[in-house]
């Protein structure tokens, strides 16, 4: 997103314990925030919960790119036909008092996690 800075998007990302490791890193986020006109903070939160669903500990370049494909390229395609009145709400900083009970199981249902369900691949 235009304004989006390097050290903005480092900040988002450490909001969430999150350490992006490397020039690569740093300058893929970047351009998927250009690219898909989001902020540092949206990139930080929805890789928050695709990472979980998919079982990733760590941001690596690769696993940046396949979240790339499997939901910044989806969004972007499914907000392009969603009229405006059908869109939902983006969760970020501002609306953290909107959550109740576990903060942290709010937060990661909110972006997607799937709690509370074994997972099938142990």
């Amino acid at each position: 997103m235009k304004g989006t800075t390097a050290e903005q998007i480092l900040e988002d990302f450490d909001t969430f314990g999150i350490t992006l490791e490397g020039e690569q890193l740093l300058q893929k986020c970047l351009e998927l925030c250009s690219q898909y006109s989001v902020t540092g903070e949206q990139i930080a939160c929805c890789w928050l919960g695709f990472s979980n669903n998919n079982g990733y500990d760590n941001i690596t370049l690769e696993n940046l790119e396949h979240f790339e494909r499997e939901e910044l390229a989806k969004k972007k395609k499914t907000t392009s036909t969603v009229k405006k009145s059908d869109t939902f709400p983006i969760y970020d900083a501002s609306t953290i008092d909107e959550f109740n009970g576990n903060l942290d199981e709010d937060l990661l249902a909110a972006y997607g996690a799937k709690l509370g369900t074994p997972s099938s691949n142990k």
